[in-house]
């Protein structure tokens, strides 16, 4: 019978994406992850005896020997792109999450698009694409850079809108500005 894998750790009763570890003993165990909206896709790194899994979206860092991941990961991941070094680029609709392969610590960058991205490319270690914005009926899609390795984001539909609206401002959400009388 397979084990229930989710973020909750709570049981689920649906097919979700399956897959089949054996441990250090050479037993084996079969793992039905929760599903998001997304990517299914498995990275593997032997020389942590780590298994990253992405059940439509949802992310699981595992150690085959476990039947609990280590840490969730990602939540609609929709793309991912892995660097030289194995680290993965996780973008949802909104932004990107960076796994570090050496450490599995994430970092998340601040919001980037309003509702997705598309046309997407990963060279040298930038990532160009274009990012949705619903408010502009004229430009709907706006150019983003994003340098990994400094981690700086030029362009984005979402950072747009801020600069063109002084009076909004980025906290948790979107809230207008407290006006000084």
């Amino acid at each position: 019978m397979y084990i229930p894998i989710s973020e909750s750790g709570e049981q689920f009763f649906s097919e979700g994406f399956v897959i089949k570890f054996t441990k250090d003993d050479n037993t084996t165990w079969v793992a039905n992850f929760a599903s998001g909206w997304g990517i299914d896709k498995v990275f593997e790194y032997p020389d942590k005896n780590i298994i990253v899994v992405f059940a439509s979206g949802n992310g699981y860092v595992m150690n085959p020997n476990n039947e609990k991941p280590i840490k969730f990961i990602g939540s609609m991941t929709k793309d991912i792109f892995q660097t030289e070094l194995g680290d993965l680029i996780l973008i949802d609709d909104i932004g990107i999450e960076i796994l570090e392969a050496e450490t599995m610590d994430t970092w998340t960058s601040e919001r980037i698009s309003w509702d997705g991205f598309k046309d997407l490319i990963f060279e040298n270690g930038i990532i160009k694409g274009k990012s949705y914005n619903p408010t502009n009926s004229l430009q709907e899609w706006t150019d983003f850079s994003f340098d990994i390795e400094n981690k700086k984001i030029t362009g984005g539909s979402f950072r747009e809108t801020l600069k063109q609206n002084p009076h909004l401002e980025m906290k948790n959400r979107i809230e207008v500005k407290n006006k000084k009388e």
